[in-house]
């Protein structure tokens, strides 16, 4: 009994530490469309991401996307319901659900890499995707439009075409910053 607990207990650990890994394994997501950007217009989200902006002169694209993941997750709550999902208005709102999380991301993002000077070299840009479970889609499988795609944001470096994706969700409640796509 204590050696079927001890391996119990190392896979489940396992599982913790290479759960990014796994996922980027075994599920895959796929561009089927684009979101428009939202430009920040509510002053209190501008100060919002102004008092938690990467206060190094050298801030990496890295430390932006990590910092606007965090932000985003701290600031908002999943809700399935209909609601905005303009950025300036989830500040208000806080709860969203996965188009809204993309968006509040991606407006983060962007604005960072404004404030830094990175804009002309770094974008990102809101994804509507669907989730390919072992190369499988498994939008088919539900009935309701609520699952009929799911949003992702991508990050890109203009001049080098280098990618990065993340989805503001999964960070929120697994802490996988990064995701594949094709």
């Amino acid at each position: 009994m204590k050696k079927f607990i001890r391996i119990s207990l190392i896979l489940v650990v396992m599982l913790v530490l290479l759960r990014g890994y796994i996922f980027r394994q075994v599920v895959v997501y796929q561009t089927v469309g684009h979101r428009v950007s939202y430009p920040i217009t509510n002053p209190d989200l501008k100060a919002y991401l102004n008092a938690h902006a990467c206060l190094s002169e050298h801030c990496s694209e890295t430390e932006i996307v990590n910092r606007a993941l965090t932000l985003t997750a701290d600031h908002l709550h999943f809700t399935a319901a209909n609601n905005s999902v303009d950025p300036n208005r989830l500040y208000e709102t806080q709860a969203a659900h996965c188009v809204g999380y993309a968006a509040f991301f991606t407006t983060a993002c962007n604005y960072f890499f404004k404030e830094k000077g990175m804009d002309d070299t770094w974008t990102a840009h809101q994804h509507i995707g669907q989730l390919l479970c072992f190369g499988l889609n498994v939008h088919p499988f539900f009935s309701t439009p609520f699952f009929r795609d799911h949003d992702f944001v991508i990050i890109q470096n203009r001049q080098t075409g280098e990618k990065i994706a993340v989805d503001p969700n999964m960070y929120d409640y697994l802490y996988i910053q990064e995701i594949s796509f094709r």
